[in-house]
């Protein structure tokens, strides 16, 4: 039976702590260094602002050319905004945003939404209802999220 040589271990445990505390060290100092608290905070942010606002989606029952039976109409939008302060112009023009829309699509019928053109017109004068309300050059572009029709019943 081998005999247990008490000193052995403890050689071995020092270097192995040694090496972790080594290493820990060398880690810490290759860290970018940490801004000040106050500099910090009083750094601006280089990312850039949200220029993208989400209108709800919307749901319409319009007019059907090819029966009795209305259309379902689901669209989901988001404007395009020329700056940042622009949100907040949108956000408290929406209920005029919103009857303009619902206006808009009073009188439209499925054929109305046929095709490319036809997309690009209703574009058109969503953007306008939207420049209407906010007022003209706040709002780029308006981009369909969704635009779904389906047989209302």
């Amino acid at each position: 039976m081998a005999q247990h040589r008490p000193g052995r271990w403890s050689g071995l445990w020092r270097f192995g702590i040694g090496t972790v505390i080594v290493c820990a060290l060398a880690f810490a100092l290759s860290l970018p260094p940490k801004p000040a608290g106050a500099a910090a905070a009083a750094a601006p942010s280089e990312e850039p602002e949200d220029l993208m606002y989400e209108i709800p989606v919307m749901v319409f029952f319009i007019a059907s050319d090819t029966g009795p039976q209305p259309v379902r109409l689901t669209i989901g939008l988001t404007l395009e905004l020329e700056d940042g302060a622009a949100g907040a112009e949108v956000e408290q023009s929406m209920p005029l945003i919103t009857d303009g829309i619902l206006q808009l699509f009073a009188y439209k019928t499925s054929a109305h939404l046929n095709g490319e053109q036809a997309v690009e017109q209703l574009r058109a004068e969503i953007l306008a209802v939207v420049a209407e309300a906010v007022g003209l050059g706040r709002v780029r572009n308006v981009l369909f999220r969704q635009m779904l029709t389906r047989a209302a019943y």
